[in-house]
């Protein structure tokens, strides 16, 4: 069996595992305005870091109470620069494993232009998915409104919250399984426009149907193979 169908299979494998549990996770509905910042932030500070960095960072930022009202009152130099030396603490037991987060200073200004941009044009966050006309436009707005936002990250963002399991989030390691597979040329790289974004995620959808799976279930079971097959060095 070639490496591209060893992945196809493992990829299959892991999502019927994981189906039935990712079916009964917890609908966007249930989740209060905390929860979805620090979600939010999550994938905001994914941006070219492993998932443990991201994860730890926004667990910092919400446990320190950064990611609320109050800091969102304060000067926007104030606000950026706590999230900045957050970010930055050795001694803080979120970044134990991963280490301290590496773009503190960018990704705290862009993370304060964020909050307030969903402030300004919707007040919070579950008012913004509230009046959502569907998950595409949804993610469209997002990727045009908020800064630090692009297809990507606004389809991961909908997808952790329940909020849709039709988008499907686009990074390296789903790219590079979608060459393996021959739905995209070798040396493509990332989409540069919506266009381009919702080309490629036809194509992965059509995939993923074939095999019986919703976008986002085996989007997800993609993402755990493929980064496993590349600590092992398979790809």
């Amino acid at each position: 069996m070639v490496i591209a169908e060893k992945i196809r299979h493992a990829a299959v494998q892991v999502c019927r595992g994981i189906g039935p549990r990712y079916k009964n996770s917890g609908r966007w509905e249930s989740l209060t305005e905390r929860k979805l910042a620090t979600e939010l932030a999550s994938c905001l500070l994914g941006s070219r870091v492993r998932f443990e960095s991201a994860y730890g960072a926004a667990n910092c930022l919400d446990q320190r109470g950064l990611l609320s009202l109050k800091w969102l009152r304060m000067p926007d130099a104030d606000h950026e620069a706590a999230m900045e030396q957050a970010l930055g603490d050795k001694t803080d037991v979120n970044f134990k494993s991963c280490g301290t987060y590496p773009f503190r200073h960018q990704r705290s200004r862009q993370l304060r232009a964020c909050l307030k941009s969903i402030e300004n044009e919707f007040g919070s966050i579950v008012e913004m998915l509230s009046g959502a006309v569907s998950d595409f436009s949804l993610r469209k707005t997002m990727a045009e409104t908020l800064v630090g936002f692009g297809p990507k990250q606004a389809s991961l963002f909908l997808r952790n919250i329940g909020f849709s399991e039709n988008l499907a989030v686009l990074d390296t390691h789903v790219l590079k399984y979608m060459t393996h597979q021959g739905m995209m040329e070798e040396g493509s790289g990332m989409p540069r426009t919506l266009k381009e974004y919702e080309y490629a995620e036809l194509a992965f959808s059509e995939h993923a149907g074939q095999h019986g799976f919703s976008v986002a279930e085996f989007d997800l079971a993609v993402w755990v193979v493929v980064r496993v097959a590349g600590q092992e060095k398979m790809i």
